[in-house]
């Protein structure tokens, strides 16, 4: 019998990384994620890229729930607390569910802060006097040969005249201690995030209305921050398209983590 000859150990490596993630054969990647991909240095993308085309075989999303909460919240005529305090007891029961894994537990201690953070400022938000709508889910915006998933958590609506617009939640907590450069970082992250929100609106519910760059936001639910699409979404829209060029440039050569010699 023919022996196969011994398997070098970078490709012993590379099958062991493979065995953990699931490839995304084609360029996407989530709003949130090109929006950070703008800000980011040339490592931080490439990590953005990396995790983008190499998922995890096991997928966990962190706030879920809570993200599910804040839209229901948003788009109830009554804007009653009681959806938001129903949501954070069901975290604290699972907080007291010995048999709950590791994740949902710390996901559940995660999503309790945020809660509370949204509550605590809903006012400095400004968003009180708008009137909102469940979204629906839409088809990626293809930019460049990249599929950008923009999954609206609502949908804003402006009668007399008709415009309407969107919400994005970006709900990750960042450091302790935030300098004024990662401030600054952060809101140009969530002003990034708010142009997609216009141009999926633009896409997808124009028969609502006139397409309102004011009325599409992302919200930093952590930071208690409302950005809305900036005046100047078309300069940024065309630096995305460009930043999605180089993203389907260097797509099919991005390995997996721990595949490098």
């Amino acid at each position: 019998m023919r022996l196969r000859p011994p398997m070098r150990a970078h490709h012993m490596r590379s099958s062991m990384a493979l065995a953990h993630y699931r490839e995304q054969k084609t360029p996407k990647i989530s709003a949130n994620e090109l929006a950070r991909f703008m800000v980011a240095t040339d490592l931080g993308r490439e990590r953005i890229i990396r995790n983008a085309r190499w998922q995890g075989t096991v997928r966990v999303v962190r706030y879920r729930n809570a993200r599910g909460a804040i839209s229901k919240f948003l788009a109830d005529r009554g804007r009653s607390w009681r959806i938001l305090t129903d949501a954070r007891a069901q975290f604290e029961a699972v907080l007291n569910d010995p048999s709950a894994t590791t994740f949902k537990q710390e996901d559940a201690r995660a999503s309790i802060v945020a809660l509370d953070t949204f509550q605590r400022r809903w006012n400095q938000l400004g968003l009180g006097g708008l009137n909102f709508e469940t979204a629906s889910k839409f088809d990626p915006l293809d930019m460049e040969g990249v599929q950008v998933g923009v999954s609206l958590d609502t949908v804003v609506r402006i009668p007399n005249p008709s415009r309407v617009g969107g919400v994005l939640l970006r709900m990750s907590r960042g450091g302790d201690g935030e300098t004024e450069g990662a401030a600054n970082k952060r809101r140009e992250i969530g002003r990034t995030a708010a142009v997609l929100v216009f141009l999926c609106v633009s896409s997808n519910l124009g028969r609502l209305g006139a397409p309102s760059h004011e009325h599409c936001f992302s919200i930093d639910v952590q930071h208690g921050e409302a950005h809305p699409a900036p005046r100047n979404h078309l300069a940024i829209a065309e630096n995305m398209q460009a930043a999605c060029r180089t993203i389907a440039a260097v797509w099919d050569s991005v390995e997996p983590p721990g595949s490098a010699d």
